[in-house]
């Protein structure tokens, strides 16, 4: 890789790993005596980035879980089911294995302190990266500009030479807003059709 090669900035949830929240929320409801309560919160919840930009702890999320919706576990057994809904995404390990041999990627992620510690210790694909960056430890969750921009700054590079990469269209429309080239992930097919257009071999 060389100073002249674009900066590849890549999600991780739905982009390197399968998740799926749906599955998060069943089954942390399934153990509160108001399942219909502790489903309705947690869909909610996730759908913002409360969590992963720190301000609701996975601990208070325990405490409220047990205390408005009668989680009966300890915070040990929540964070295990917190932790349930993520699955490898082999395709997708080859491809940004072989990009990476190429060309400076980093991933950015929404996430939080039990995720990011649960991916880096099971899924391999966590190691291909150069760098890591979470927002619950940067500051910053995106669709906040702010978060692309710590991303940039740290790695030296500028907007124009970075292309990005995530499932989420607010991500995507954020990240055009600062002139990053995005690319709304859907498949592994469309990811390499869209690379190859933009002028990215591997």
């Amino acid at each position: 890789m060389t100073s002249a090669d674009p900066l590849l900035i890549f999600d991780i949830g739905n982009v390197l790993v399968h998740l799926d929240n749906a599955v998060l929320a069943r089954t942390i409801s399934d153990g509160c005596s108001d399942k219909a309560g502790a489903h309705e919160m947690l869909e909610a919840l996730l759908n913002t980035t409360a969590v992963s930009s720190g301000k609701m702890s996975v601990a208070e999320l325990h405490i409220t879980t047990r205390e408005r919706f009668g989680f009966s576990g300890d915070f040990e057994q929540f964070e295990k089911l917190w932790c349930c809904h993520f699955q490898r995404y082999p395709s997708m390990e080859t491809l940004v294995q072989s990009l990476a041999r190429r060309y400076q990627l980093v991933a950015l992620s929404n996430s939080n302190s039990s995720h990011w510690q649960f991916l880096r210790r099971n899924f391999d694909v966590m190691r291909v990266p150069h760098s890591l960056y979470a927002s619950h430890e940067i500051g910053f969750a995106k669709p906040n500009r702010k978060a692309y921009e710590f991303v940039l700054r740290s790695e030296g590079r500028s907007a124009r030479d970075t292309i990005f990469v995530d499932d989420s269209e607010t991500n995507i429309e954020a990240a055009k807003t600062l002139g990053l080239q995005a690319i709304q992930f859907s498949c592994r097919a469309a990811l390499e059709s869209a690379l190859v257009e933009i002028g990215i071999v591997w």
